[in-house]
């Protein structure tokens, strides 16, 4: 199992941002496909940035077959504040800007909120 571990920051952060990516990398190990409706593949965790690159496989509905690649960017103030989402390529969706390829996720951003729960929600 990949482990991502920050150097810099607040250690509070920190241990969250480890502890979430942790839930993320055991949802993709035990088969998120079917939790989720898609397979989750992440391809790169930036430690210093705070930042995971990953890979939708959808699996069913209007989009079954695509692969959709986004970026999932945590600030230095979460929990406290939500990560951003985007995509790294056109995705023709209403809660994705063609502009800035930033996602909007129908989530009520509060500290016990998950990356995981993030990613399932952007799977729906």
């Amino acid at each position: 199992m990949m482990k991502s571990t920050v150097q810099h920051g607040d250690k509070r952060v920190t241990q969250r941002f480890n502890r979430d990516m942790q839930e993320l990398f055991i949802l993709k190990e035990n088969g998120d496909e079917d939790q989720c409706n898609s397979r989750t593949e992440i391809n790169e965790v930036s430690s210093s940035e705070r930042t995971v690159l990953f890979t939708l496989h959808i699996s069913h509905g209007f989009y079954a077959g695509a692969s959709f690649k986004f970026v999932l960017s945590v600030p230095p103030s979460f929990p406290f504040t939500a990560p951003s989402l985007t995509t790294t390529q056109i995705i023709y969706h209403p809660n994705i800007s063609l502009l800035t390829g930033s996602v909007f996720i129908p989530i009520d951003w509060s500290p016990v909120v998950t990356l995981c729960s993030v990613v399932c929600a952007l799977k729906v």
